[in-house]
């Protein structure tokens, strides 16, 4: 039988699905679970007293045995005595797991037995370090299988070295009533000499029903290399572009995000991620909730990411070399993906719905008479939400600073791009608060002569009507949605900008 804290059962099960068969145990009452489930699942255990010694018992076990180690021990000063061992580890590049419980966080630092800031214990080593959630809720539990994978990966990247997993447990501690630990995938992590698809990763894609490539937002080099790539149509891998990849037929996402009955019969069984943000947020979660998907995540990236919730395996590749070997594999034709190519190509075009005067009538109304070669700098937001859903049908690459998704900077980004471009147009398509909140942009510098900025001044941030229960409270209008009734039109003139306003007739 093991504990019932579900961190660490999770955590006893992803280690059983690695090559940890080595545990040095140090005695303790917070890590006593630990002690208790390690014993239960397959490894050898190893007690040491001394935590200065165990690691270092540790390492010797590394050296006889070529594979990870770990080693676990109890809250406070205990995890301090496994510093000389950890930064021997690190100094050679040895895979060392520290294993450290802790009291729950609220009792950090409140005068509370064997309490110290456990997390950052090593920090100043530079180890990749974790600290595992409490489980309460589904999220919770891929949250923390997402951090032990972080810290197993983070053993083995680069020329590898030691990584630390700190694991509060609340009391009561000593209830050993679950009979199985949980299930879980072992996911895999390949960095591949040469850049080349890993062999088992091209397996899976051709044994996958419905292999999907979701392409997010590129760099603009990533995007220029592939504009003659076709992405368009492969009989055995489904391309996804979003609408800020610049590539390919971005205008399917779109098509699925405003398309309930569609999006709902979408249901791809792996799902192959490259580049950034992805910003069609109900193909988003429609693409989370697949119960039985997988998902493969490529890219450099300075941490696990797993933006689909599905445990993805992690190929360290460029984004580019990997793209390019995904639309050069030879596949067997898939009815599916077939099928699904024919259905997004003839999907109803949002562009013929009929629309009130609005933002998304002004919006569509803009991009449809703007030239292909425009440059269109979008803020963050709903103007990209927008642009999104219009812009890939008229063939215009969209840019944004869509990495932490702020409102701010979009328009001196916009002057940037301007003045980087001087012979081409530079169009900024702009919400109100994004645009008077960067106002520095117009005063900093020479404007271009090439920019012109759309904004869309609908007096607040729309983007918070569409909030499902928000419209509920009081502080709505006056202190979150920022309403105001300022014009831009003085502040045209006074930056010598012609001004031309559109309003509801």
């Amino acid at each position: 039988m093991f504990c019932n804290k579900k961190n660490v059962n999770l955590l006893t099960a992803l280690l059983q699905t690695q090559s940890i068969h080595h545990i040095v145990i140090c005695p303790g009452s917070r890590n006593a679970v630990l002690a208790h489930n390690f014993n239960e699942g397959r490894f050898t255990l190893h007690p040491v007293t001394d935590e200065r010694s165990a690691g270092f018992v540790a390492l010797g076990l590394i050296a006889a045995t070529s594979q990870p180690v770990a080693v676990c021990v109890t809250s406070g000063s205990a995890v301090l005595g496994l510093h000389p061992a950890v930064a021997e580890a690190q100094e050679r590049h040895l895979p060392l797991l520290v294993i450290s419980a802790d009291r729950p966080a609220c009792w950090i630092g409140q005068l509370d037995g064997q309490t110290l800031p456990q997390p950052s214990a090593f920090a100043h080593l530079h180890i990749p370090h974790v600290q595992l959630p409490e489980i309460h809720d589904e999220q919770d539990a891929w949250w923390c299988r997402r951090l032990v994978r972080e810290a197993l990966t983070g053993m083995s990247k680069h020329e590898g070295g030691p990584a630390h997993i700190n694991i509060p447990i609340s009391e009561p501690l000593f209830q050993f009533t679950t009979e199985d630990l949980p299930q879980v995938r072992k996911a895999s992590h390949y960095a591949p000499a040469f850049y080349r698809l890993p062999e088992e990763v091209v397996r899976k894609i051709e044994h996958a029903r419905l292999p999907v490539v979701y392409i997010g937002q590129l760099t603009p080099a990533v995007s220029q290399a592939l504009s003659h790539t076709d992405l368009l149509h492969h009989d055995g891998l489904l391309f996804l572009p979003d609408p800020l990849a610049n590539v390919g037929n971005r205008f399917r996402a779109a098509r699925l995000e405003m398309s309930a009955p569609l999006r709902q019969e979408f249901a791809p069984d792996l799902i192959l991620h490259l580049g950034g943000n992805v910003v069609h947020k109900q193909l988003k979660l429609r693409l989370r909730s697949l119960p039985h998907a997988t998902a493969i995540r490529f890219g450099f990236d300075s941490h696990l990411v797993d933006t689909f919730q599905h445990d993805a395996d992690w190929v360290e590749m460029p984004t580019l070399q990997a793209l390019e070997q995904l639309c050069s594999l030879r596949l067997n034709r898939k009815p599916e993906v077939v099928e699904w190519n024919r259905r997004l190509d003839e999907a109803s075009n949002p562009t013929d719905l009929p629309l009130p005067f609005s933002d998304l009538y002004a919006m569509r109304h803009v991009l449809q008479r703007l030239p292909q070669e425009t440059i269109v700098e979008v803020g963050n937001s709903r103007p990209v939400r927008s642009a999104a859903v219009w812009a890939p049908h008229h063939g215009l690459a969209l840019h944004c600073n869509r990495g932490v998704n702020g409102i701010e900077g979009s328009l001196s980004t916009a002057v940037g791009h301007a003045l980087g471009c001087p012979k081409e147009m530079v169009v900024c398509l702009i919400g109100d608060l994004s645009f008077f909140y960067d106002l520095n942009a117009l005063w900093n510098v020479d404007l271009p002569r090439n920019l012109r900025i759309v904004l869309f001044n609908n007096g607040h941030g729309q983007i918070f009507d569409a909030l499902p229960g928000l419209s509920a409270s009081p502080a709505l209008t006056r202190y979150i949605s920022a309403t105001h009734h300022t014009s831009a039109r003085g502040l045209a003139q006074s930056f010598g900008l012609t001004y031309l306003t559109a309003q509801a007739g």
